[in-house]
């Protein structure tokens, strides 16, 4: 994995046992889409590292959208749930 990729993942591993911590129930993660994966079809640069990172600490994809209005190649937008004795 280069050293993007893992930043990426890290810093989102950091956040989401920040909010397990603080005892969230919800976490949103943005992760914006680098340039190499923007315009084409297929996998997204770090995605899938980022959401297994994040799941790693307990938490569970609900839901993602895209939005493209406040970076050059977009982003997405990941809403993760725990139940709350977790």
């Amino acid at each position: 994995m280069g050293f993007i990729k893992e930043t990426k993942v890290s810093v989102a591993h950091s956040e989401a046992a920040r909010a397990v911590q603080e005892g969230r129930t919800a976490f949103v993660y943005r992760l914006n889409i680098p340039a190499s994966s923007s315009g084409f079809s297929g996998s997204i640069s770090g995605a899938a590292e980022v959401i297994e990172s994040i799941e790693g600490n307990g938490w569970l994809l609900s839901n993602m959208a895209y939005d493209g209005r406040h970076s050059r190649n977009g982003a997405l937008m990941l809403l993760f749930r725990r139940s709350a004795g977790s």
